[in-house]
């Protein structure tokens, strides 16, 4: 008894605020069955909040419970019907009346204390303003958020051109003091610095002392700079490069070679000469298979379009020469050594890539395993997997990517080494 009575003014204060907000929502389902709309809505999930002068019509054998929150009386509907939520009550507009369902209930000191205290708690969190974003985007336009792939980034944002606008560029961990800034008149903005990878940035634009929008953005690429773990980004250089200069070559040797077996071709009479010529140049960018079918190719045209035999050696002999000029002289005078890949590995890639891709796999087969080769050589852990690959390539000492998880040697496997 006397827990009731530390119980019950709790209840009330928590039934009085209830109350206050009771105009929104007075009541909600309890239970829904069949054909149900809610001002049109069909379906009502159950539990759902009703607020004073809602429509709620049941169609033919349709049923709903409605129960109010203040009196806690719940009321039992059945169709066909169209009925009208009041503050504490049901008003029937068409159809049998609702009736109110009499529940016995029994007093639990426990769940009286749970109802105190969720609705202490229900207020408290009602009372609680919404956070405020430190981040103002406003007329900005990008990057307002998020991650960025670029290390610097032009600013830009929305305004009247021909302006003059302040731009300031702070850390995220101390916005207030600027680590650049700049002025511009037309809505862009880039830093002549570039930004720290992996850092996060705030920036913002001002115009006749009136802030326009702060934003906020986040530099990526958080190892692909000249730091102490590594120097990623030389690899992607090396490969970028790698692969330019192999297009580049293996273009002009696909023009030498068509040149040099078209005048072959065309010096023992075959038709379509330089076509031909050219088309074998061309198959000889594809290692081994291609130049074995691109031998093949004027021979056969060589004897059915000719009557005697020499003209299919001679043709052999114009593919055979250009051959040899190309694999002792030009490819090691114009490609170089950019890919240094053996013939194990290019055949395996050249089969791996045809069956995977077709004819487009097999040209693409050597570039793209010589980029793997020169990721392979600047790891030290996938070194020996470089080495497979092909010749080993050393690199310079700085250009060496040092991982932390690298195993140094140790003293004595070194005085071991220089014994």
């Amino acid at each position: 008894m006397n827990t009731l009575k530390r119980i019950l003014p709790a209840v009330a204060g928590a039934l009085l605020s209830l109350s206050a907000w009771a105009s929104d929502g007075v009541a909600f389902l309890t239970d829904v069955k069949g054909d149900v709309k809610i001002d049109g809505a069909a379906r009502p999930p159950l539990m759902s909040e009703l607020a004073r002068g809602q429509k709620v019509v049941l169609g033919t054998g349709a049923n709903a419970s409605v129960m109010f929150i203040q009196s806690g009386e719940e009321f039992v509907l059945k169709g066909p019907g169209e009925f009208a939520i009041d503050k504490a009550g049901i008003a029937t507009a068409k159809g049998a009346a609702a009736t109110l369902r009499k529940t016995e209930w029994k007093v639990s000191s426990q769940a009286l204390v749970k109802v105190a205290q969720s609705s202490s708690a229900s207020i408290r969190m009602r009372s609680i303003a919404p956070p405020k974003n430190d981040t103002r985007i406003g007329a900005l336009s990008y990057p307002t958020e998020g991650t960025i792939a670029t290390l610097q980034p032009v600013l830009q944002w929305n305004g009247e051109a021909g302006k003059n606008y302040d731009v300031s560029l702070a850390l995220a961990s101390d916005p207030f003091n600027a680590i650049a800034s700049g002025k511009s008149n037309a809505l862009t903005h880039r830093f002549s610095t570039k930004h720290s990878p992996d850092t996060e940035y705030v920036w913002t634009v001002t115009a006749a002392g009136t802030e326009l929008g702060r934003g906020k953005f986040k530099t990526f690429f958080g190892q692909l700079g000249e730091t102490s773990d590594g120097v990623i980004l030389h690899i992607m250089e090396r490969i970028s490069k790698l692969s330019s200069k192999y297009i580049q070559g293996v273009l002009l040797v696909v023009v030498i070679l068509g040149v040099l077996n078209s005048i072959g071709f065309l010096i023992l009479g075959l038709k379509y000469a330089i076509l031909m010529g050219f088309v074998v140049g061309f198959l000889n960018v594809i290692p081994y298979v291609g130049v074995m079918i691109g031998s093949l190719l004027p021979v056969v045209l060589a004897l059915i379009t000719k009557d005697s035999m020499a003209y299919a050696v001679g043709a052999f002999g114009v593919c055979a020469l250009t051959q040899f000029l190309e694999n002792n002289f030009i490819t090691p005078k114009i490609v170089g050594s950019s890919v240094s890949i053996n013939p194990l590995a290019s055949i395996v890639a050249l089969l791996a890539a045809g069956s995977l891709w077709g004819v487009m796999g097999m040209l693409l087969a050597i570039p793209i395993t010589g980029m793997l080769k020169v990721v392979c050589d600047s790891l030290p852990s996938l070194k020996p997997y470089g080495f497979l690959l092909g010749e080993e390539t050393e690199y310079p000492e700085e250009q060496r990517i040092k991982l932390p998880f690298t195993r140094k040697p140790s003293a004595s496997s070194s005085k071991g080494t220089q014994a």
